[in-house]
């Protein structure tokens, strides 16, 4: 009921309206318009010029897709979106907030659209199999700003935001960091798991995170339970593992596990009991993969972004023997205009 519910709504809306919340809603895999009118909501309510920018990058990545002549069903279906959507509200994080910013964030979204059609040719990569770009475009484009811009334009600094001023956070600290076992056991709230999912926003906020999971739960209540499970469970390693704890207590090491596990459990192989399984080991491995990827990148001053997810998704793809993606329900699935 509530499938055919969005579904009507998804249909209602005029076309350029449908893709751009449709590309919003599949940062989480969700490919329709009412899950991705929540996620945007959840941008603006976290920060209000952080929702425009994330604005700015779905229309500005759609409108480079439809300039370029690109897959019309996969524009429809929203998937030149969301790693523009990603990448403004990851510009808005990281660099100064100075006039010009905006321009960088449609070009920068735009240049996501472009890598992005590139990674979905057959003949693009030299490899006997092709493997899904999900969000690499996004992490390709904004590394390459967050080094490039600051060293262009000297009217950048460095973002406000957590993990741009102390790159250490997401790095395994010393015991001697950590508030104790009983403190730190404490800190595994359900809260942890809420932040988790709100990272994926850049957030730090229980609000973003409880949106974020009403988005995903109306248009697949498996997908919500991936996520807030996934989240959980790469926040439980990150502080068994006795990682910096001000960095799992905001979420650090939730996000890229919760991705990992609905990419894994749902998204790119079929929804079954094996999948589940297979989202289990993706959400354990997301947080060791980001503890290596932060001591690497440390040395460039770069965030992972979701570099772990990314790896994660492939090796268990790999190892699965599974590249197509799955798509189990209509809401995946594009809607031919009248």
């Amino acid at each position: 009921m509530i499938v055919n519910w969005l579904l009507k709504i998804d249909e209602a809306l005029p076309r350029s309206l449908r893709v751009i919340l449709r590309g919003v809603g599949q940062v989480v895999f969700c490919g329709n318009a009412v899950t991705g009118f929540i996620f945007l909501a959840a941008f603006y309510i976290n920060d209000a010029m952080a929702g425009l920018a994330a604005t700015l990058g779905a229309v500005s990545s759609t409108a480079a897709a439809i300039a370029l002549k690109c897959s019309r069903s996969d524009i429809d279906a929203g998937l030149y979106g969301f790693n523009g959507t990603l990448a403004g509200a990851c510009l808005w994080t990281f660099l100064g907030h100075t006039p010009q910013l905006w321009l960088y964030i449609v070009l920068a979204a735009m240049l996501s659209s472009m890598v992005f059609a590139f990674m979905t040719k057959p003949s693009a990569l030299p490899f006997t199999f092709q493997i899904p770009p999900a969000t690499a475009p996004f992490v390709l484009i904004c590394w390459i700003f967050i080094l490039a811009v600051p060293a262009v334009d000297h009217a950048f600094d460095i973002g406000p935001d957590v993990r741009a001023v102390d790159p250490d956070l997401p790095i395994p600290a010393s015991s001697g960091s950590m508030p104790g076992a009983g403190s730190a056991w404490a800190g595994m709230r359900p809260a942890l798991l809420i932040k988790g999912v709100s990272q994926v926003f850049f957030a730090d906020s229980l609000a973003v995170g409880i949106l974020i999971l009403i988005g995903v739960a109306l248009a697949s209540p498996r997908g919500a339970l991936l996520l807030a499970g996934g989240a959980f469970t790469g926040s439980l390693v990150a502080t068994l593992l006795e990682a910096d704890y001000h960095a799992t207590e905001i979420g650090l090491y939730g996000f890229n596990a919760g991705l990992a596990s609905v990419a894994v459990g749902q998204i790119f192989l079929r929804p079954d009991t094996r999948s589940a399984l297979l989202a289990v080991l993706a959400s354990v491995l997301a947080p060791l993969v980001q503890i290596g990827f932060s001591q690497i990148f440390l040395l460039a001053n770069l965030p992972v972004l979701a570099a772990p997810f990314l790896f994660v998704l492939w090796v268990v793809l790999f190892i699965a023997g599974r590249w197509q993606r799955w798509r189990p329900s209509p809401l995946e699935k594009p809607v031919e205009p009248a």
